[in-house]
């Protein structure tokens, strides 16, 4: 039987050299680096270095994701608001062009 070999995959926090779009990392949207195995540049861990061990451990960003929560609630209301205002004054046009073709 032949051995698995494992890879661990981290969030990627973007600054990984070589990386973009042809690199087959799986760039997001914004054209950011989404995963990478390379721990030095995992976003949800910090290195700890106290002189007697070294090491990462994971940060807890939940305040970070709440925020920007928030953040994309704002916009979406923002522009749930302007869809609105946009679908209020296009039936108003259309009823003042119908009311016209009656007269």
């Amino acid at each position: 039987m032949s051995e698995i070999t494992k890879k661990v995959f981290y969030l990627c926090d973007g600054n990984v050299d070589g990386c973009g779009p042809n690199s087959g990392c799986g760039l997001d949207m914004k054209g950011m680096c989404r995963h990478t195995s390379d721990i030095e540049h995992a976003k949800n861990f910090n290195r700890i270095d106290t002189g007697d061990y070294e090491g990462f451990w994971e940060k807890d960003d939940t305040r970070e994701i709440i925020d920007e929560l928030r953040e994309i609630k704002e916009l979406l209301q923002k522009n749930i608001l302007c869809e609105r205002k946009f679908i209020k004054k296009a039936r108003w046009q259309q009823a003042k062009r119908s009311r016209h073709k009656i007269l």
